[in-house]
């Protein structure tokens, strides 16, 4: 079984981050709903499913590698080709985004090296 997963270029990139950008309410409450999902089966915290699914299918070997894949392409069948890769670049720019705006919230001091 193929990975079923591309890695977008850096131009596919930027356009699913700008896309995520503009998510309206309903799309952020049905975010936090995947994340929460992500967290009860003990993934990583504040990445969706979608991503996670992603990162197993591409990085991943043995079981978890084909949960991954098999994840990732029925993720692609439900919603769209590289779903998951997309899920990854706007998931990116969401953590980005938080993390500027609580560093230049003036109630931390950031280490230099971040």
């Amino acid at each position: 079984m193929s990975d079923g997963l591309t890695p977008l270029t850096p131009a596919q990139t930027a356009y699913y981050e700008n896309q995520a950008a503009h998510d309206g309410y309903i799309h952020g409450v049905a975010l936090d709903v995947d994340k929460l999902g992500g967290a009860l089966l003990g993934m990583p915290q504040d990445v969706t499913i979608s991503s996670e699914l992603g990162i197993m299918s591409y990085k991943d070997k043995g079981f978890k590698g084909w949960i991954g894949r098999l994840g990732a392409k029925m993720l692609n069948i439900a919603f769209s080709q590289d779903h998951s890769a997309k899920a990854t670049a706007a998931d990116y720019f969401r953590a980005m985004h938080a993390a500027a705006i609580l560093k230049n919230s003036g109630l931390i001091q950031p280490n230099a090296n971040q």
